[in-house]
């Protein structure tokens, strides 16, 4: 709407700036004056929270993700009619302003190995396929429908050939296929035409994948897309496991007697033990923004990285993931307020652990397990009835409930019940952050 507005041309500024956590092994390939002390600090941060383990993992999952999001961002500028043109602050990691590492290439303009150049010409190039749909997520059921249109500004015209679509499942099977003809012979943002793929209903959760390729040339752009069973429901009584939001005599009183419990601790009692829901990585970097919102008193990001997680972990047998984030998690994550976890032993690790920024360095867990008084206890850090009415919101409270039922559901890690109530209670390591001024006094 801006755009149609605006009576000179406009380009999308600085497009992305999404945060990457940063590669330890990079420090190796510094030779000169330059010596990243920077890293050399925020590694040792990490080391400090007990964590220098999962230091390449934070990496791979923020950096995989932050990828996506530079995808959504191009493509929301390529189909958005009239806009001039977008630019990205840069391909590489800045090291100024207290450490901006939002590059998809590294200092040296090095690949970090997030994303293949033919991945990332799929959705920036000079002619790029796109979809555009309602949602990412459906049910089993459901008509997949969505429109296609094509951002061309290529010297050739495309006019008397298609776009071919492909919807496949992971093994590389076809659910559907077809061409839609491209009959424009402008240049600019062209409407193709549109899709509508019923899906075999199978009971089991999938991820399918919509390719979108020009006919006759290399471009070709991809989509994920998840289907749900339509009958999950968790109203039904799940015989031997609570269902909770408060940590009462009857929760307490299940554990010590073996009990299985699902608890979702309610947001506003526990503020000062978690940090808010983040769903992309965080911006340019933590310490810069968090500063100039204390300026102008208004609240900071959250500044957290995207979660890491274990695909093949049986709770998610029928919940398909990757080991970062991806739009499945959209509303989970939106209705998240991850818990801290520095008082748990070094070697924990939760289900869902969501990554913190190199200036705060929590341990954080949006999904975790305990063995407390030798009762099992499953502890969601997300409001998953608040998510009921999404199918990836449903489908992910109903595989929590059919893990806690099955043989798979063993917590590890035990812990005393005062111990588990201390992580409710007791304070929370504060880092001390300096404040970073955008501002050069020379």
């Amino acid at each position: 709407r801006a755009v149609a507005r605006a009576d000179v041309p406009v380009v999308s500024h600085e497009t992305g700036q999404f945060q990457v956590y940063p590669d330890y092994r990079e420090m190796a390939k510094y030779t000169g004056v330059l010596y990243p002390y920077n890293m050399e600090v925020f590694r040792d941060r990490l080391a400090r929270a007990g964590m220098s383990e999962q230091a390449e993992d934070f990496f791979l999952a923020s950096g995989r993700w932050a990828a996506e999001l530079y995808k959504a961002d191009i493509e929301m500028d390529l189909r958005t009619e009239g806009l001039a043109g977008f630019q990205l602050l840069d391909l590489q990691d800045y090291p100024g302003q207290g450490s901006a590492y939002v590059g998809i290439l590294d200092a040296f303009m090095d690949s970090k190995g997030l994303v293949s150049p033919e991945r990332w010409k799929g959705f920036c190039n000079e002619v790029v396929p796109l979809l555009l749909t309602e949602k990412f997520c459906w049910t089993e059921r459901e008509t997949l429908t969505a429109r296609v249109k094509v951002a061309h500004y290529a010297a050739r015209s495309l006019q008397g050939t298609g776009l071919a679509w492909t919807l496949r499942d992971e093994q590389g099977h076809v659910i559907g296929k077809g061409i839609c003809p491209i009959v424009s012979s402008g240049r600019g943002l062209l409407e193709v035409g549109d899709i509508r793929q019923p899906i075999p209903v199978t009971g089991k959760a999938r991820r399918l994948n919509l390719e979108l390729a020009i006919e006759g040339t290399d471009y070709k752009n991809t989509y994920p897309l998840w289907f749900y069973p339509e009958d999950r429901s968790t109203k039904e009584s799940h015989p031997g496991i609570t269902v909770a939001k408060r940590l009462d005599g009857h929760v307490l009183s299940a554990l010590e007697n073996g009990g299985k419990v699902l608890w979702f601790p309610e947001r506003d009692r526990y503020a000062s033990q978690t940090v808010g829901g983040l769903f992309q990585t965080d911006y340019w970097n933590y310490r810069m923004f968090k500063s100039i919102c204390d300026r102008i008193k208004k609240p900071a990001s959250p500044g957290t990285l995207g979660i890491l997680t274990n695909p093949t972990h049986p709770v998610f047998n029928d919940f398909p993931t990757e080991y970062h984030t991806n739009w499945q998690w959209y509303p989970i994550i939106k209705h998240s307020y991850p818990l801290i976890l520095d008082g748990m032993p070094k070697e924990y690790r939760p289900i869902v652990q969501v990554i913190d920024n190199v200036e705060r360095n929590h341990k954080l867990g949006l999904l975790m397990e305990l063995n407390v008084e030798g009762g099992k206890l499953l502890l969601c850090m997300s409001d998953l009835e608040a998510v009921r009415d999404t199918p990836e919101g449903l489908q992910f409270y109903a595989v929590l409930l059919a893990y806690m039922n099955s043989s798979d559901f063993k917590p590890s890690t035990s812990l005393s019940v005062e111990s588990f109530k201390n992580l409710f209670e007791a304070g929370v390591r504060k880092e001390g952050i300096k404040v970073l001024d955008n501002i050069s006094y020379e």
